[in-house]
């Protein structure tokens, strides 16, 4: 039996742009849809058919109506719910063809130890960290008073937190060993409190995604910035390795990692 993918994080726009690379890919999906969709209105059309054969007296023919109306009723809705999940259809097919036609080509990699640029399909253990919100936590004493605190801990605690948020805008960072996933909240299939559920969830997840970078040991050196008068162009570094340091300092990345920009996420 097929595996049941249960899709978290679907990027749409990276998706089809690797389609629409592929030799015929992109047609491949769109022809799977649409037998998909034809197939039941195909199937629906027949019922309507068969059921409108009704018999020659009034007493039949009102039943063959009311049957042709019901099956008519059911034909619009079959179609209705296929419109609403055609979206949903098509990502499956999508990612489907994507690592068919790439395991051809011998060009998907199923560990993160490979070059930037390259296509990876990993499954491993994995953890969150989500930051959105969390800082306002901190504003009731409720809170502080809960997690054992006094207000500056939980002052520094928010502090924290907010900068966090600030590193992570938009995003949320799931880590798998040796690689920590970016993942763009808008993506996300699921809500921030949904989410949240995936915390206590202890099944591996699966990652399709494309290696961005390679962390290397001067990414998390800040002494470079000791000397600005003679390196003004240090400048523009300065919110990248705050944020590398503060991520490295929390354990979330260390030297050696690789950041992934994933394409789907899912359990299967």
């Amino acid at each position: 039996m097929k595996k049941i993918k249960e899709y978290i994080y679907f990027d749409s726009i990276e998706i089809s742009s690797i389609l629409s690379q592929l030799d015929d890919g992109l047609v491949t999906v769109q022809r799977k849809l649409r037998q998909a969709l034809q197939g039941t209105e195909e199937r629906s059309e027949e019922g309507r058919e068969t059921n409108l054969e009704g018999g020659i007296s009034a007493i039949a023919k009102a039943t063959a109506q009311h049957k042709s109306k019901s099956v008519q009723g059911t034909v619009n809705q079959d179609q209705t719910i296929n419109s609403s999940s055609i979206e949903s259809v098509y990502n499956d097919y999508a990612v489907d063809v994507i690592i068919k036609r790439l395991q051809s080509l011998q060009k998907i990699y199923d560990t993160t130890d490979c070059s930037n640029g390259s296509i990876i399909k990993v499954t491993a253990d994995y953890s969150m960290f989500e930051f959105t919100d969390a800082a306002d936590l901190f504003k009731s004493p409720v809170v502080i008073e809960m997690m054992g605190m006094n207000n500056e801990d939980g002052k520094t605690a928010k502090g924290i937190l907010n900068l966090l948020n600030n590193t992570t805008t938009d995003s949320a960072l799931i880590k798998l060993q040796k690689a920590v996933v970016i993942a763009k909240n808008n993506n996300f299939r699921m809500n921030l409190a949904q989410r949240q559920m995936l915390h206590f969830r202890k099944d591996k997840i699966t990652v399709l995604g494309m290696i961005q970078a390679k962390i290397a040991e001067n990414d998390l050196d800040m002494s470079s910035f000791n000397d600005f008068e003679n390196h003004p162009e240090f400048i523009g570094d300065i919110s990248t390795k705050l944020t590398m340091n503060l991520w490295s300092y929390l354990k979330i990345i260390k030297k050696g990692d690789r950041l992934i920009k994933p394409l789907a996420i899912y359990f299967e």
